[in-house]
This record gives structure tokens, C-alpha cells and sequence, in this order.
């Protein structure tokens, strides 16, 4: 995991296929090379490797979070919402992107109190965010 989040993805790819090799029933092989392929966007190949770790593991977050942001990068939006919402429910703090793509989800499908309700999520998550201020300017924008 340290190398594909040094983006050593060639290697980290290396590491994964091995380790699932070794252990085809362990959900961490198939997140490893789902994480690195999505650093190479190949989003079709890591969402396969995604799909794999999550029917071994549904509660893994790691799993889950990668496997929607793939499946958000190849407009399979339906698949994105339900993996972050999976996300949201077994750690709502696992990462404030989760809300972002969920309300950005909702904001396509014009959906704008579940946009509201997944940024004012964000901001109760995450407080002291970085971007806040542009968050509530943006709910302000949304009628909140």
C-alpha cells in the first residue's frame, strides 16, 4: 500500500499480482491493485480488482472507497453512490471526498437536497476543512 501511495504503481501492481497469487481469497491483494491501477487511471481494470475485494470484503472501507471512485471515473454513477454510501455508513470519517462525489452525484441527477444534506454531512465530519468556507458558501447556493 506504501508504494502505490508513492505512486511506485508498476511496482506496487508487481507486489499485489504476486500477493494474489499467494492468497486469492484475501480482499488486500485486490485493493492494492485496484488502488494502484486507479493512480494510472485505468478505472475498467481497477474497478474489476475492486469488485473482486468487495465480494470478499463488503465492510471494507478501503475497498469500498476505491471501487466508487473508479466506478465514478467511468460515469457508472449508480455504482459510485452506493459504494460511498457504504463508506459514509461504516466510517463517516474515512475521507471527505466520499460527500463531495456523493453531492456532486446528486447535483447531475438535480437532486439538490440530498447535494445539501451530503455537504452539510461534510461539514459536520470535517470542520476545519480546507475548502469549508467554500462548501457553505455553495449550500447557501442550495437554499441551506
Amino acid at each position: 500500500m506504501i508504494l502505490a501511495a508513492q505512486q511506485e504503481n508498476d511496482r506496487a501492481l508487481e507486489v499485489f499480482t504476486q500477493a494474489q497469487k499467494l492468497r486469492p481469497d484475501h480482499s488486500w491483494a485486490y485493493v492494492g491493485l485496484g488502488l494502484a491501477l486507479n493512480n494510472k487511471q485505468d478505472h475498467r481494470g481497477a474497478a474489476q480488482h475492486l469488485e473482486k475485494a468487495v465480494e470478499l470484503e463488503p465492510n471494507s472501507v478501503n475497498a469500498q472507497f476505491q471501487l466508487g471512485q473508479a466506478a465514478f471515473k467511468l460515469g457508472d454513477h449508480d455504482r459510485a453512490l452506493k459504494c460511498f454510501e457504504q463508506v459514509i455508513a461504516l466510517n463517516p470519517k474515512f475521507s471527505p471526498l466520499a460527500y463531495k462525489t456523493l453531492a456532486s452525484i446528486y447535483v447531475n441527477r438535480q437532486d439538490p437536497q440530498r447535494a445539501a444534506r451530503a455537504l452539510e454531512s461534510y461539514l459536520i465530519h470535517f470542520p476545519d476543512a480546507p475548502d469549508a468556507e467554500k462548501v457553505k458558501r455553495i449550500l447557501a447556493r442550495l437554499g441551506r
